[in-house]
């Protein structure tokens, strides 16, 4: 698991009166076969949910295959990108899956699982829209849900997680993954986010910025990746974002390490055409807040808000998956 990845729909569900939820990383924690049986049957839960991609599928049918046999009572549910598009097979080679939730699971998810607690599952299956389940011998595919539109609302709940376990290993800090932009405007024949996630939204730069600030208060973060396909689609919101970012006063301060240490992590070094001066002994960091640490060799404000406001000036592809974001003071 990645810290952003698979736990969007708890704070739904605590909103709609689930609260005896517990999350289970058994790829972080090295919890083998017997121990997750162990765990699942101590806790005898009315729903047990799973996600994979891909390179994940069988692993996590035999996960849901464990779950049948530790809590036969249990209703056995698969989401992600892989069961989205092959559900069929899945449910073909997995038969023990009682249920695939088909798209962004948050609202489906809730659905289901609403649909559960009030004693209307399995009848009511086919109300549901967004899921794939076997009849019998058939397989049945309800209505495609619609999208979520408030996307702002989506957040992860991030206290689910036992944070000192996600760990950037090149500058020992907690890591998390949260999201501006969900889904992709285009149609690239070799990708399937667009597909998936179908409507291209972004949330409010100030929101993502909150929930920034907030996992590094409440939680210690001290790096951050973005979720998005192309954070820089919409221009006026990611100028907002580093705006708000600025705005925010992060303080900005300097440490050293030695040569030695510098050579030895090279994924400190974020540009690739200016090399930080070596030959000195030691070498100037910059660490702005918990947001970044670089090597820099030249002046620095003393927080972000001195830096005022900046606009893009242009935005380079350098590959298939990376893009240069160059700005200038407005």
């Amino acid at each position: 698991m990645k810290p952003g990845d698979g736990w969007e729909p708890m704070r739904l569900l605590k909103k709609a009166g689930f609260t005896h939820i517990t999350f289970i990383d058994a790829m972080t924690n090295h919890i083998g076969d017997e121990e997750l049986a162990s765990r699942l049957a101590g806790l005898k839960p009315d729903v047990i949910g799973v996600t994979a991609i891909t390179p994940s599928i069988y692993k996590a049918e035999k996960v849901l295959g464990i779950a049948r046999d530790a809590c036969p009572q249990a209703v056995r549910v698969l989401g992600g990108v892989h069961a989205t598009f092959m559900y069929k097979q899945v449910l073909s080679e997995a038969p023990w899956v009682d249920v695939i939730v088909r798209g962004e699971g948050e609202e489906i998810f809730t659905h289901l699982v609403t649909a559960i607690a009030e004693g209307r599952w399995p009848q009511d299956r086919s109300q549901i829209k967004g899921l794939a389940f076997r009849d019998g011998e058939k397989i049945v595919a309800t209505q495609a849900a619609p999208t979520v539109k408030d996307f702002d609302a989506v957040e992860a709940d991030w206290s689910m997680l036992e944070w000192e376990k996600y760990i950037y290993v090149p500058l020992g800090v907690r890591v998390a993954i949260p999201n501006m932009a969900r889904g992709c405007p285009f149609t690239c024949s070799f990708c399937s986010q667009w597909k998936f996630w179908r409507d291209y939204r972004v949330r409010d730069p100030k929101k993502v910025v909150d929930e920034i600030e907030k996992l590094v208060n409440e939680h210690q973060v001290g790096f951050f990746i973005l979720a998005d396909e192309e954070p820089t689609i919409n221009r006026k919101k990611f100028i907002q974002f580093c705006e708000e970012l600025i705005a925010r006063g992060l303080p900005v301060g300097c440490e050293w390490i030695p040569d030695e240490e510098l050579r030895a992590k090279p994924e400190l070094v974020k540009s690739m055409s200016v090399s930080p001066p070596l030959g000195f002994g030691r070498v100037r960091l910059v660490r702005i807040a918990e947001v970044d640490l670089q090597p820099c060799g030249g002046t620095h404000v003393r927080n972000t808000s001195e830096i005022g406001a900046v606009r893009v000036a242009k935005i380079e592809k350098k590959s298939a998956r990376t893009r240069r974001v160059v700005l200038e003071f407005a």
